[in-house]
């Protein structure tokens, strides 16, 4: 009996590990669509949150689904590191990237960034950049 509950909380653990495994290793892409009549023609943005400067990422792969959207504006809507994050280069890099793939770039602070401590200074870094 208790190899039987063993065995369940295992696989039940193994199963929580690669599921939160699968959700914070991939990005999504949604391409909802919204008509208005005040738009004369199509407007495309791309958003970005929640990044957390996430090292599973494939930065390659979401800069080319960026690229093969080509938006007009791209939006960076917070938590781009963790509260915890205290090397900012990876998100420095994207942030790089997007610019190279369109400079319209926007930016709110989350509040990852506020807890972190390094939301000045980032700032200040992504202003140079951008």
């Amino acid at each position: 009996m208790k190899m039987k509950i063993f065995l369940t909380l295992a696989v039940f653990l193994l199963t929580l590990l690669i599921y939160n495994y699968s959700q914070i290793s991939k990005f999504y892409v949604n391409k909802p669509v919204f008509n208005s009549d005040k738009l004369k023609e199509p407007l495309r943005i791309t958003q970005i949150t929640d990044y957390h400067g996430n090292p599973l990422i494939n930065i390659d792969k979401l800069i080319k689904e960026v690229e093969k959207f080509n938006p007009h504006i791209i939006a960076l809507t917070g938590d781009m590191i963790d509260h915890e994050t205290e090397d900012i280069g990876r998100v420095l890099n994207l942030v790089q990237s997007l610019y190279e793939v369109n400079n319209n770039i926007f930016f709110v602070i989350g509040n990852h960034e506020l807890r972190n401590g390094r939301a000045m200074s980032l700032y200040q870094v992504w202003k140079r950049l951008v």
